[in-house]
C-alpha cells in the first residue's frame, strides 16, 4: 500500500455521520507494526470458475529508522487454468531488495528523498484520512465504522487501500461497494475491509493491522 503522511485521532463522535479529528495529542504513536491482506475476485453466474486471489503480508518499522520485509503471492484461475507467482520485497538500511518467486535477490539504492516518500506512505494514519474523506460514512458501534455507496466514489480508496490496478474491477458489473474500518483505543487501524456483488462477481479484500510498537526484526536477505 501507498499512503501519505496524516496524523489523526478519532473524535468522539456520536451515533449517525462523523469526522475524523486531526488531534496529534491524542492520537497513538505508531513505530512499528504488522499487517496482513487478501483480495478476491470470485466469478459467479456466467463468470463461474474464474478467479483471482492475492495475499500479503509485512512487517514495518517506522522509528528509529524505516525498514519493510513484505511477502505476496497472487493466483487466478481461467479458462480452467490456474496461474501463482510470488514474490518478496524489502527496505533496509539504504537499499532495496526484490526477489519474484525463486528468483535472486536485485538490490537497489534507496535515496533520501526515496526514503521520506516511503516513510509517509507507510505510515498506517493515512489510511483513517482518506476513510474520512469517503461520502456517508456511520459509525456502527464504538470504533466501529462503515459506509456503503456508488462504485464511482468509493473504489478510488479500495483501489488505493489494497493496490488494486486501475481496472481491477474491469468487466466485473460493480455498481455498489461497502468499506468498514475497525479502530482500537487509540484510534489506530486494526482492519479495513471492502466488498461488492454484482451478477457475475463477488469482490472481498481484508487489511489487518497488529502488533503496533512491538519489536521486529528485519534483516537484509
Amino acid at each position: 500500500m501507498r499512503r501519505y503522511l496524516a496524523v489523526i485521532a478519532i473524535s468522539a463522535a456520536a451515533a449517525g455521520a462523523f469526522s475524523l479529528n486531526a488531534n496529534a495529542a491524542s492520537a497513538a504513536s505508531i513505530r512499528t507494526y504488522t499487517e496482513q491482506a487478501s483480495v478476491s475476485f470470485t466469478g459467479i453466474g456466467s463468470d463461474q470458475g474464474f478467479y483471482s486471489r492475492e495475499s500479503a503480508a509485512e512487517k514495518v518499522a517506522l522509528s528509529p529508522r524505516l525498514a519493510v520485509a513484505s511477502t505476496d503471492s497472487t493466483s487466478y484461475r481461467l479458462q480452467g487454468v490456474v496461474h501463482s507467482a510470488s514474490s518478496r520485497f524489502e527496505i533496509v538500511g539504504n537499499h532495496t531488495y526484490t526477489k519474484k518467486g525463486s528468483g535472486r535477490w536485485v538490490t537497489g539504492a534507496l535515496s533520501a528523498k526515496a526514503r521520506a516518500a516511503d516513510e509517509r506512505a507507510l505510515n498506517p494514519y493515512v489510511s483513517l484520512a482518506r476513510f474520512d474523506k469517503l461520502p456517508g460514512v456511520r459509525r456502527v458501534s464504538p470504533g466501529h465504522y462503515r459506509v456503503t455507496g456508488p462504485f464511482a466514489k468509493l473504489s478510488p480508496f479500495v483501489r488505493y487501500e489494497w493496490s488494486l490496478a486501475a481496472d481491477a474491477f474491469a468487466g466485473t458489473g460493480t455498481t455498489t461497494l461497502t468499506v468498514t474500518a475497525v479502530l482500537d483505543s487509540g484510534g489506530r487501524p486494526v482492519t479495513f475491509t471492502a466488498s461488492g456483488r454484482s451478477a457475475n462477481n463477488v469482490f472481498t479484500a481484508t487489511e489487518t493491522f497488529g502488533h503496533y510498537n512491538k519489536p521486529v526484526t528485519i534483516t537484509a536477505p
